[in-house]
């Protein structure tokens, strides 16, 4: 697939992330984190695979968000130019009530949320494929030292 279907965002928004795979994952880990070793390997490797999907997730909503907040610049200056009747302060005053300045910096508040939303999951995320990592190999070097295995 090429990398420019993957980040396309033609008729997407980031309402349609679908995070479930996420929390599902989340939910399969005990909450005092006593996981057997060899489930701790699994789980990292699954867990490797849901961070490859959150890149791709993230690169769209950020392009959103990009996108958006050009959008919401280019709408706003526009109508700061075309309200200014007295003054450059008036124009900007206006324009910042306009309706569809309004929805736009909506959209582009929307979507800055969202990418902090996936950012703060990644490193979330990130910490927990570490942890069980480093579970499964401190279960080798165990075996390794007792001789078992």
């Amino acid at each position: 697939m090429r990398a420019g279907h993957m980040i396309s965002t033609q008729n997407w928004t980031p309402k349609d992330i679908d995070l479930t795979p996420v929390e599902n994952f989340v939910q399969k880990i005990p909450p005092d984190g006593d996981v057997a070793p060899y489930e701790a390997y699994k789980l990292a490797l699954k867990s490797a695979r849901l961070l490859d999907y959150l890149v791709g997730i993230r690169a769209k909503v950020e392009l959103f968000y990009l996108r958006s907040r050009s959008q919401y610049r280019q709408t706003f200056e526009m109508k700061s130019v075309e309200y200014n009747d007295k003054s450059v302060a008036d124009g900007e005053r206006r324009a910042h009530k306009d309706e569809e300045v309004s929805k736009l910096r909506e959209q582009r508040d929307y979507a800055e949320a969202y990418l902090v939303l996936i950012q703060e999951k990644m490193a979330s995320l990130e910490k927990l494929h570490y942890l069980l990592k480093q579970r499964h190999q401190e279960a080798e070097r165990e075996e390794g030292r007792s001789g078992y295995g």
